[in-house]
């Protein structure tokens, strides 16, 4: 089939990071994709010119996506209580 490409292995990353909604989901997809990342980390794929900056607070998440240095994706979360 021409045309199609397959996923890399950030692309996935972003599949299942899309459906994610829920403050401590997010916390959960971060430590099983990056470790523990207390405050702000970049994740560099050189091979697929690709990089993931994370920012891990206490009160806000935030996941940018990069290729060749331009960004793609970007999302923040921050918790929910109750009143």
């Amino acid at each position: 089939m021409a045309g199609l490409s397959t996923k890399d292995k950030v692309d996935k990353m972003l599949d299942e990071m899309i459906d994610l909604h829920m403050f401590n989901e997010v916390q959960d997809f971060i430590k099983k994709n990056f470790g523990n990342v207390n405050g702000e980390e970049w994740f560099d794929y050189p091979e697929l010119h690709k990089s993931v900056y994370v920012l891990n607070e206490n009160e806000k998440i935030e996941v940018c996506l990069l290729k060749n240095d331009r960004q793609y994706y970007g999302k923040g979360w921050v918790p929910i209580t109750e009143k």
